[in-house]
């Protein structure tokens, strides 16, 4: 609340027959004034709202008296208080104004260089804990005071304290919130901070910080689930990384081996785990170091994986052409010559797993062969475009076009009338199915099951709110 002789400093919004008020504040209207606050502060602590009533030359008086030029309400306000509120706003003609508006234009007074400074002079985990929930603050702010955060050797959500900074990391970053409030109270919400992928800098965080790195050690599966998620995110940091790989279990490290862009370093510490299981992840890596490359291949069980997987250069694929053509051939990295060479082979093994190769580029010239293994992998590949999609019809890979989620609604409503039950099934199951053949598969018990687990009906049944038939 503000007195009305002070009421230029605000901007006034009518809006739906309320009003509320502008966040643009001018603090020297009240420089060297005195205010009431009724109640307690909304985003700041008792202390740092003193602290920042003094920064800005504003005096805080006990009571209101002819001396003081605003009254702010605040939360949590008594009867007794409310008593007197109710007064001045009869006596003085007292103008609403939100708390909120008042702190924010403290808040910009704040210099994070030296609160972090006096932060980690002073160890004051009741300030620290006080700014994590303060929402004037910027992002950058926040992520830099959260690295600072005493955990207490406890979880997210294992104390008190742990659950309100938790939730206010969560509600910053987290995207409708408004949508799902309680997911601010669950490692859940977490997992989504990830899955939305639109703060880098949180992501490289969130691995430090000790209750992440705790559940490494523990049963907890969401926890673990954060782990891995983290794991593969590409703005995980490296220093989080190689403590993984240090500190979690081979599960863990196989999954990391795998993992795109992995740096040398971490790629050498792997292998010299000397463990199958993570070597052979690490030879499946497409960005594989190539001089451990070299190590790797000289093992036919890791060289067979590793040319399917290896980002491939002329040399590369000179090496694996006479042993390895069949791993060659489902190499996504193939460019058109080098899959026009391994076609010339004639290698029906080579030649069905080329027809399958999601950067397939030669899809005619291999359909010109009529191969039935050949046109099976064709009609199942959705790289293979419209035309030959068509043409495929009819030659025995019926229920491979009923697949392939990239198949045109035309030829998937002439599959779905043949009536052939394996086409059915795929089709039961393929996202790209139109809605009114999922509709009508779902009422034939054979393929409900199917049906339900379909994304883009599951979709439907959402947005319409219609339930299952």
């Amino acid at each position: 609340m503000i007195a009305s002789e002070s009421l230029n400093a605000f901007s006034i919004l009518f809006m739906h027959g309320s009003f509320e008020y502008n966040c643009f504040m001018n603090l020297e209207t009240f420089k060297g004034k005195r205010i009431v606050l009724f109640g307690s502060p909304r985003a700041l602590s008792q202390s740092e709202f003193g602290r920042l009533l003094a920064a800005a030359g504003i005096e805080q008086a006990d009571r209101y008296d002819e001396t003081v030029s605003a009254v702010i309400e605040g939360r949590l306000v008594d009867p007794v208080e409310q008593e007197t509120l109710e007064r001045l706003y009869a006596e003085h003609h007292i103008v609403a104004v939100d708390i909120t508006t008042f702190e924010l234009a403290l808040c910009t007074q704040l210099e994070p260089d030296r609160i972090l400074m006096s932060l980690k002079l002073s160890r004051d985990h009741e300030r620290l804990h006080a700014f994590l929930q303060n929402p004037h603050i910027d992002d950058t702010f926040f992520l830099r005071l959260l690295g600072m955060y005493d955990w207490q050797n406890e979880g997210f959500f294992g104390t008190d304290e742990n659950r309100d900074v938790t939730a206010a990391l969560i509600g910053r970053f987290y995207d409708n919130l408004e949508r799902n409030h309680n997911i601010q109270y669950s490692t859940l919400g977490l997992m989504h901070l990830i899955a939305q992928d639109r703060h880098p800098e949180l992501i490289g965080l969130l691995g430090t910080l000790p209750p992440l790195r705790h559940a490494l050690d523990t049963e907890d599966r969401q926890l673990r689930a954060l782990v891995e998620t983290l794991a593969l995110h590409p703005a995980t940091e490296e220093s989080t990384l190689t403590y993984f790989i240090r500190r979690g279990d081979d599960t863990l490290r196989v999954l990391i081996a795998g993992r795109r862009e992995l740096p040398c370093t971490l790629q050498s510490e792997l292998r010299a785990s000397d463990k199958p299981d993570i070597t052979l992840a690490l030879a499946a890596n497409p960005d594989l170091d190539p001089s451990l490359a070299d190590t790797l291949f000289t093992d036919k069980a890791f060289a067979k994986t590793g040319y399917a997987h290896i980002r491939l250069n002329e040399e590369r694929f000179a090496q694996g052409l006479d042993h390895y053509a069949a791993s060659l051939a489902v190499n996504p990295t193939l460019s058109t010559r080098m899959q026009r060479r391994l076609a010339g082979m004639n290698r029906p093994d080579v030649l069905t797993a080329l027809a399958a190769n999601p950067a397939l580029a030669i899809a005619d010239t291999l359909a010109r062969l009529n191969l039935d293994d050949v046109n099976r992998a064709l009609a199942a590949n959705p790289a293979v475009d419209e035309p030959l999609l068509h043409a495929l019809a009819g030659k025995g890979c019926d229920a491979a076009l009923a697949a392939n989620p990239t198949a045109p609604s035309s030829l998937l409503k002439a599959l779905f009338g043949g009536g052939d039950p394996a086409v059915l099934l795929a089709l039961a199951a393929n996202p790209a199915a139109p809605l009114e053949i999922l509709q009508q598969l779902q009422l034939d018990a054979r393929f409900e099951r199917a049906v339900r687990s379909n994304d883009t009906f599951g979709d439907h049944i959402k947005r319409e709110q219609v339930g299952w038939l």
